[in-house]
């Protein structure tokens, strides 16, 4: 309980304020011992605070760092022909040779030419990665679903997706269905794709 005068605590049974000599008002029935309106956050906040913070991890342990989840945000930067997307989903050795390509020719385009253009700017222009994407009957493969997650074997610090994949054509036309198996190791960056079969 607290002085109502200056704020100060009031020692259980007190009959006035040790600080200001303020009287403590007695409610007949009413004990201070036990009421201790203290000035902290009330309990169901405190309750909401732990649950959003064990949502949190939750989702960083459980869902987010998950082998399968790479291979949708891998898929999905295929589709969408994010260059950078699909390289923070492999190993990092390609990443820093993709980064390290963009400075070599960014500088010698420079030096001959003397535009400030990189590997990046040009890979943007052309999606190389997607020439090699063609099915038996020679048609260019436009989009890969997962269609599903057949399983997930994770064992230390390497992982095997299975996993059922469908090719379309730019017309939507499926192309292609069949089952890939895609190998992930975890990094320090997490899991990424170390090859795909």
């Amino acid at each position: 309980m607290y002085c109502g005068k200056c704020g100060s605590a009031i020692n259980p049974g007190s009959t006035f304020c040790s600080s200001c000599g303020t009287a403590v008002e007695m409610t007949p029935g009413f004990s201070t011992a036990g009421n201790n309106q203290s000035k902290s956050l009330p309990k169901y906040l405190i309750g909401a605070l732990l649950l959003g913070i064990g949502i949190y991890f939750a989702y960083t342990l459980f869902w987010q760092d998950q082998p399968r989840n790479v291979v949708y945000k891998f898929y999905a930067a295929w589709n969408e022909k994010d260059v950078e997307a699909m390289l923070a989903c492999v190993d990092p050795k390609y990443e820093a040779m993709y980064n390290v390509g963009d400075k070599v020719v960014g500088g010698v385009v420079k030096e001959f030419t003397g535009v400030d253009i990189g590997l990046k700017d040009i890979s943007s222009l052309l999606p190389f990665m997607y020439d090699f994407s063609k099915n038996n009957s020679n048609k260019v493969v436009d989009k890969v679903t997962v269609e599903r997650i057949e399983s997930e074997v994770i064992t230390g610090d390497e992982a095997t997706v299975k996993a059922t994949f469908s090719s379309q054509n730019s017309a939507g036309q499926k192309l292609h269905e069949g089952i890939g198996i895609i190998y992930l190791k975890k990094f320090n960056e997490g899991w990424r794709i170390v090859d795909i079969k």
